[in-house]
């Protein structure tokens, strides 16, 4: 007995927004070598400053004794390191990059403490031997790509996602991380900008033997950053190839956008391009109303919801739905027959498991008020 193939496919969008940061750092092991060696090694210095109070303790000592060139809450004591959740490598690289001379206070400090023939002393020493201004360098691009990664998940990681508005926060993604690593604009902005300051100043690091020159004048040449931006630029090549292979054009709900009001130049391109035509024939084809009735209909409409969302601050979907009320009594004027199944769409249709997920996580942490754990 044959299955027929499914018509629709949904994908989640805040998984596959993560997947255009890990994609990239696998496919260059120097990328992937600096994730592994400060974040997601066993006793990396995230995990170490994470897991152990006494390091916490240690950690928040530096910081207080330390100037940080951008100053962030002195109540902040670890690196926020949590793998389960989406993105949350962004906020890792941020601090790190942010509290860098605490950062590097830990890993010479713990030797001592602990010895250097102990698990979390050998790891920071060999961490320290591994070091060097190109690695710290990449270090803060790879944050920078991070937050503005993490902007993206964060508009697909939520329970009421507007859909219309998704393909733009693509596009900004895009042109965002060409302009900081294609065009170089990272060095004068960001983490990159700030960890350029830290490598400006000369630093002697000195630790069980173990002598690390990280900083000064002479560290950081032209070159180095051309190379930096070279890598980096070849990582922006991956992302843009992962982004088109998990949000394409093709896909269904990418139509939606034609419903976005954010933008009236956005609006007039859309109509000149063809893409709304072609945008609004896909969903009429999709939901089965009839093309040319959903084109109408939706020309007619765009001007009532446009106002509605200019002069009253509406979002997308309640501009459009007020449009749709206040022409309630004069349907007959004001047909929507087939834009009503439409704008549903944009209504219901989320590829996000978001909800399902923290779900569970709010049932679980109850039932362990309550219950105790909850078997497997």
């Amino acid at each position: 007995m044959s299955i027929a193939p499914p018509e629709i496919l949904g994908k989640d969008r805040a998984h596959a927004a993560q997947r255009m940061l890990s994609r990239p750092w696998a496919a260059d092991p120097q990328l992937k070598e600096i994730i592994e060696e400060f974040v997601e090694k066993p006793h990396s210095v995230a995990r170490l400053i994470t897991n152990s109070e006494v390091v916490k303790d240690l950690y928040s000592n530096f910081r207080a004794k330390s100037e940080e060139k951008v100053p962030i809450g002195k109540s902040i004591r670890d690196l926020a390191f949590a793998p389960q959740r989406y993105s949350s490598e962004s906020k890792v690289l941020a601090r790190l990059v942010l509290t860098w001379d605490a950062v590097l206070g830990v890993m010479t400090a713990l030797p001592d403490m602990r010895g250097r023939t102990s698990t979390e002393g050998a790891a920071c020493l060999a961490t320290l031997q591994w070091l060097n201004p190109e690695k710290a360098l990449l270090l803060s691009m790879l944050g920078d790509a991070a937050l503005e990664l993490h902007r993206v998940v964060r508009a697909f990681d939520t329970d009421v996602c507007d859909e219309s508005e998704l393909p733009y926060e693509l596009d900004r993604y895009r042109a965002v991380i060409r302009k900081l690593f294609v065009e170089g604009n990272c060095l004068h902005v960001g983490l990159t900008k700030i960890m350029l300051k830290h490598l400006s100043e000369p630093r002697l690091l000195m630790c069980q033997g173990v002598r690390v020159k990280l900083g000064g004048g002479d560290e950081v040449t032209e070159q180095l950053k051309r190379q930096c931006l070279k890598r980096m630029s070849a990582y922006v090549v991956v992302a843009e190839s992962v982004l088109e292979g998990e949000f394409p054009h093709f896909q269904l709900v990418s139509s939606l956008r034609v419903f976005s009001l954010s933008d009236e130049g956005r609006l007039q391109t859309q109509l000149r391009s063809g893409e709304r035509a072609n945008c609004l024939e896909k969903l009429a084809r999709a939901i089965g109303v009839d093309v040319e009735s959903l084109k109408y209909e939706f020309e007619h409409f765009l001007p009532i919801a446009s106002k509605f969302a200019r002069v009253e601050g509406l979002e997308n979907f309640p501009a459009w739905k007020k449009a749709i009320q206040s022409t309630q009594k004069s349907r007959m004027v004001h047909p929507a027959e087939a834009l009503i199944p439409a704008l549903a769409r944009l209504a219901c249709w989320s590829c996000s498991s978001s909800g399902v997920e923290r779900g569970f996580a709010t049932a679980q942490s109850t039932n362990l008020q309550t219950n105790g754990p909850i078997s497997g």
